[in-house]
């Protein structure tokens, strides 16, 4: 244990200097374990969901990190504190594994689907759902032929889908357009480069019907010191278009998107998207590396190199 503590101190006062994914991988693994027991002491349980809101979204922006870590930090679906006070842990316990497998299912399901197809349609000319798995719409927006890639309730990484996703809309000439609980950090520069548009909408969108899960476990949740169910839903009903207690319908970042950032960018982005000299490749190195070669693409590439490599030697670790 006075070994792990010496790692868990290095890795804290390295971080006060360098950016969190530098640390060695025994580093990395064992401050986001110190992490997890701080968490635990306080919220006695946490889920997977819940575990990626606090680790990823949360905190000091340097110390978050993407949610493709947390396996290589722990396996566990469920993380339960081994000196819990409180009699009704299981109860909980069991409430948050069903809310967490009902949002797991809801939010990419054919009915939640119809339902932000029912959100975006309004800003889009001959909406058309092209694929459901990834969620991709298809559409023309002021004139412009565009495809949105939305990842309700996930992040969009800069993996096989998404750049399979950027090659389809380069073949194609349509704009791509990505929709997304979070957006992996790392991409907003990527995307300046190839002239391409991303929102953030740090919201889950789900069925009206699953409101009342997510509200008995707030309930029971009364009686743990400074525990809440961390994440952010927007419910609506099946009809969109109708509102709840004056709520509006549209989730509070998609229609400023729509409305005012993608009008008004969106002629300029994708003339520069069209007339590009870069190749959308299936990865981000190869498609990266024909950025013109500025201490910004050099910093963007050491970046996503010093991820790659501390990713592989945590599987290592294994």
């Amino acid at each position: 244990m006075t070994f792990v503590r010496e790692i868990v101190a290095s890795a804290i006062k390295k971080i006060k200097s360098i950016p969190i994914y530098h640390l060695s991988a025994a580093e990395f693994r064992a401050y986001f374990e110190y992490r997890i027991e701080k968490i635990l002491l306080h919220r006695v349980i946490i889920v997977r969901n819940e575990l990626e809101y606090l680790l990823c979204e949360t905190g000091r922006w340097n110390l978050r990190i993407d949610p493709e870590f947390i396996p290589l930090i722990t396996r566990e679906k469920t993380l339960v504190s081994e000196h819990s006070p409180y009699p009704n842990t299981q109860e909980l316990l069991q409430r948050k594994i069903g809310a967490e497998n009902y949002i797991f299912e809801a939010s990419n399901s054919p009915e939640t689907q119809r339902l932000i197809l029912d959100i975006i349609s309004p800003y889009l000319n001959q909406p058309n759902i092209v694929s459901i798995e990834p969620f991709v719409v298809d559409g023309q927006f002021e004139g412009i032929p565009v495809s949105c890639l939305i990842r309700n309730g996930r992040w969009i990484l800069p993996d096989k889908e998404f750049f399979s996703f950027l090659r389809r809309c380069q073949t194609q000439n349509k704009f791509p357009v990505l929709i997304s609980k979070k957006i992996s950090g790392i991409l907003f520069p990527f995307f300046r480069s190839i002239s391409v548009m991303g929102l953030n909408t740090y919201k889950i969108i789900l069925p009206r019907n699953g409101q009342r899960l997510i509200e008995e476990i707030r309930e029971i949740e009364g009686g743990f010191y400074s525990m809440k169910y961390c994440n952010q839903f927007h419910f609506i009903d099946k009809d969109a278009t109708s509102k709840v207690k004056g709520e509006d319908p549209t989730p509070d970042l998609i229609r400023p998107f729509f409305e005012t950032t993608l009008r008004t960018h969106i002629a300029g982005y994708f003339s520069a998207f069209l007339h590009s000299r870069i190749i959308i490749k299936d990865n981000f190195i190869d498609t990266a590396s024909q950025f013109k070669m500025t201490k910004s693409t050099d910093k963007l590439l050491k970046t996503y190199m010093t991820r790659q490599h501390l990713k592989q030697e945590l599987m290592l670790l294994e």
